[in-house]
């Protein structure tokens, strides 16, 4: 297998399992619902293995994102350049607790007067 086919397993990987902690629900809870033991559901986390196209629809279903979302396919409907890159980069970082200070951050960003300094990027 090559580099990148290894480096396409973990970002699916990583995608399925910050699904499943953004609910808040165990991987048994999941492979159940997919009709999978939970060692395969484990397997797909760790990006070891890669979900079967099969396997994808009720994935999608039981985790409430689009098949896209997995495969690391942003939705492009009405995004800028920068948004999709933001999007992407929130979904790469793959841990719920920075994901969840990245939406503080952006939040109290969203609430700056017009009189403090922006920094030009």
């Amino acid at each position: 297998m090559t580099q990148e086919e290894e480096r396409f397993k973990k970002l699916v990987g990583r995608r399925i399992k910050a699904a499943r902690k953004a609910l808040d629900m165990q991987q048994a809870d999941i492979a159940a619902q997919v009709h999978v033991l939970e060692d395969t559901y484990g397997s797909w986390e760790r990006g070891t293995r890669l979900v079967t196209t099969d396997h994808l629809p009720a994935l999608s279903h039981a985790l409430h994102r689009p098949i896209n979302y997995f495969l690391g396919v942003p939705d492009e409907h009405n995004l800028e350049d920068d948004e999709r890159l933001l999007v992407e980069l929130y979904r790469d970082i793959g841990h719920p607790v920075m994901q969840k200070q990245l939406i503080v951050l952006a939040r109290s960003m969203a609430e700056i007067t017009d009189e403090a300094p922006i920094i030009d990027a």
